[in-house]
């Protein structure tokens, strides 16, 4: 990935993270997709992204699903 693309990773992240928690939840994530998915389908691809499994998508989960 060049650094065009992770910034435009980070980028997105920082509008997505309005609170700047540093991670985004269920409801933020789910803005990403305008809030079209059914819950099941967001928390299996949340599932699939979150490398450590804590229920919480970061900046370096999203930076590793695009390597």
């Amino acid at each position: 990935m060049n650094n065009k693309n992770q910034e435009e990773i980070f980028l997105c992240f920082d509008t997505v993270d309005v609170d700047k928690k540093g991670y985004l939840g269920e409801e933020e994530f789910s803005s990403i997709f305008e809030n079209k998915l059914e819950l099941a389908d967001l928390l299996l691809i949340m599932e699939k992204i979150d490398s450590d499994k804590d229920g919480k998508i970061t900046i370096e989960d999203l930076v590793n699903l695009f390597k």
